[in-house]
């Protein structure tokens, strides 16, 4: 069991060094004194050092001696006299924003907010901008039901047919009564097969390409971003900011890092598309899902925050992997599937339950001037 752990945890460390496209830096701490000697799993293995026990003098020593070439530069920093003013020199000019950062400010104030913190925070959620809804329950709500969608979308194969012993397997996983598998299994078929608006076709279809699933990302602030001026900019560009109430001005400024995770990119006509499943229960009714509700609900819970966020980390992604790249031409627009709303009708179409908008490009070329080169993504 415990190999098994550190196979994987090896896994996981292979794929981070060798996602780096200019540079790789590593950082070693030492917590303890020089000659105390620990056992570290991980660095023995990587750096091949058969002595089960080491002391952080012998790994420099063995680091200076083993790695230092023209390919890997080997150094140490010390702490106790540099304090709290570590200068992180790098080789490549490409990291020449990074070399005045200093130690005390990359620790506590770089923020990672997500949209979900970000909700919890800056948005003022009043109660009375709720939709009237019918509370009689067809399917389980909260959190527990959304993972549950989230988890098996993110594994199955769309091209596939569904799985039915693994749908009942995630069931028991998740601790969802049994009674609501066949309803859970029309949602998925539903949603693999529903034509989506403007391209007239289905994730299953052969003319889409499945990119990514659970694309995460972080994009990093370089300018703050006043609340008040965020306020502005949404409203005069974005027609559901527009409908919104504000953002109320807590923090007064917007920082650090932003993190999400996207769970579908797909590619049709060298356009990429984002898609996002929304479990959230608007009425027992499919016709409850329709293009007025589902505006309000995105006015209210203020998606337009998330769709911006997403919009502006598959920009810069694309803009950066992919040659002439441009918004109009290679950036399809964002689809918001709600899972509970899809009713197909005899050609495979569904008139609720999808949300399709793509960002006015002015909008999120002035965004993307607020994050810089420091921004970070992992494609799965």
């Amino acid at each position: 069991m415990l190999e098994e752990l550190y196979s994987e945890e090896m896994r996981l460390f292979y794929v981070a060094l060798t996602r780096s496209v200019y540079q790789c830096n590593i950082f070693i701490y030492n917590l303890f004194n020089n000659n105390k000697k620990f056992n570290n799993f991980y660095i023995n293995k990587i750096l091949n050092i058969n002595n089960n026990f080491i002391n952080f003098f012998y790994l420099k020593k063995y680091l200076l001696n083993n790695f230092n070439n023209k390919y890997i530069s080997i150094k140490y920093i010390d702490i106790i006299k540099y304090k709290r003013n570590i200068k992180f020199l790098f080789n490549f000019d490409f990291f020449k924003d990074y070399k005045n950062i200093k130690f005390n400010n990359f620790i506590n104030r770089k923020r990672i907010i997500n949209y979900s913190n970000f909700k919890k925070n800056i948005l003022n959620l009043y109660k009375s901008n709720k939709l009237n809804i019918n509370n009689n329950l067809i399917l389980p709500r909260g959190k527990n039901i959304g993972n549950f969608f989230h988890n098996i979308l993110e594994n199955i194969d769309f091209k596939k047919k569904l799985n039915i012993n693994y749908i009942l397997f995630k069931l028991n996983e998740f601790n969802i009564d049994k009674k609501f598998f066949f309803l859970i299994k029309n949602i998925l078929f539903n949603l693999l097969n529903v034509k989506l608006k403007f391209i007239n076709l289905s994730l299953v279809s052969n003319y889409i390409n499945i990119y990514d699933k659970e694309f995460n990302f972080f994009l990093y602030l370089s300018k703050k971003i006043n609340i008040s001026f965020l306020n502005s900019i949404l409203k005069k560009y974005d027609l559901v900011s527009r409908n919104s109430f504000r953002l109320i001005n807590k923090g007064n400024c917007l920082y650090g890092y932003l993190n999400g995770i996207i769970d579908l990119i797909f590619i049709n006509n060298n356009k990429y598309y984002i898609v996002d499943y929304k479990s959230n229960y608007i009425g027992n009714d499919f016709y409850d899902y329709n293009n007025i509700n589902m505006f309000k609900f995105m006015c209210i819970n203020r998606y337009d925050i998330q769709y911006l966020f997403y919009t502006i980390a598959l920009h810069k992604f694309l803009k950066f992997n992919i040659f002439n790249y441009s918004y109009k031409n290679n950036f399809g627009g964002i689809y918001y599937i709600f899972l509970r709303g899809l009713l197909l009708d005899s050609n495979n179409k569904s008139f609720t339950g999808i949300y399709f908008i793509k960002p006015k490009f002015k909008l999120i070329n002035i965004l993307s001037k607020f994050f810089n080169k420091k921004s970070i993504f992992y494609e799965k």
